[in-house]
């Protein structure tokens, strides 16, 4: 996929007992190979998108691009070859063959359009196998990991995520206790200015896009239980003005 360009798959499983497989591919594939450095320390960023779902509802969002447009994707098929029931169809004969068609019917299209594509069949939809199908994605990736000379196994990326939001939360859980404390309300309310000017009169040293965010989320949301304990009252409003928003607010 690499030598030909192209770092996203799409993988389509025929089953409703697939319907989040593709989403744990997703984490375990982009979380493992999506990294800035070699494990020698050398920056090389890597990654493998992938995205899909259950067969016969998301190859209707993506088939067209897939079929006709940029060759950036190979289409990954998974299904079961055993049915534990069946239904009438008349079009193909049952929905069981029916969804035989949709993969095979797809598959060839693929072909004639020149779309790389690979599919994986599995006895049946079991416990023991769909254990089976981890096992082989996690050694995948580990394999693939070595090749590329990466650690798999971390993710600072999505610690980055986590920091950051900490970052929100000490700033929401000040901002709130300033409202709620006496002399701060005494001080400074009742208040009409922009989210810069709240941030200097809270003297607060975070982003002005997390002050106006967390102002934002309180005007819409502190009536709501348990979102905003003891500003439930706090009168609040927002408006948009010349190019930002002012918020007005009073206890």
């Amino acid at each position: 996929m690499q030598k030909s360009g192209r770092k996203n798959v799409i993988m389509l499983g025929y089953s409703d007992a697939l319907k989040e497989f593709a989403h744990y591919l997703q984490q375990l594939y982009m979380e493992s190979l999506g990294k800035e450095y070699a494990l020698d320390g050398r920056t090389q960023p890597e990654g493998l998108t992938m995205f899909g779902g259950v067969g016969t509802g998301e190859q209707h969002a993506f088939m067209q691009q897939v079929q006709k447009g940029i060759s950036d994707a190979v289409v990954r098929f998974v299904n079961f070859r055993h049915r534990k029931a069946d239904f009438g169809c008349a079009r193909a004969g049952s929905t069981g063959r029916q969804l035989l068609a949709f993969v095979k019917g797809t598959e060839a299209a693929l072909w004639s359009n020149g779309k790389p594509f690979f599919t994986t069949t599995y006895s049946e939809n079991s416990a023991f196998n769909l254990g089976m199908m981890i096992a082989l994605e996690e050694r995948i990736v580990t394999i693939l990991a070595a090749f590329k000379g990466l650690n798999a196994f971390d993710q600072p990326g999505v610690q980055d995520g986590k920091l950051a939001a900490d970052v929100v939360n000490d700033a929401s859980i000040y901002i709130a206790t300033k409202l709620a404390d006496t002399k701060f309300v005494a001080a400074h309310l009742p208040f009409v200015g922009t989210a810069a000017e709240f941030r200097a009169a809270a003297k607060i040293d975070v982003s002005l896009t997390v002050v106006d965010s967390i102002l934002s989320d309180l005007e819409a949301n502190r009536a709501v239980q348990d979102a905003y304990p003891g500003l439930e009252a706090l009168k609040m409003s927002r408006e948009f003005k010349d190019g930002e928003f002012v918020y007005s607010i009073s206890a």
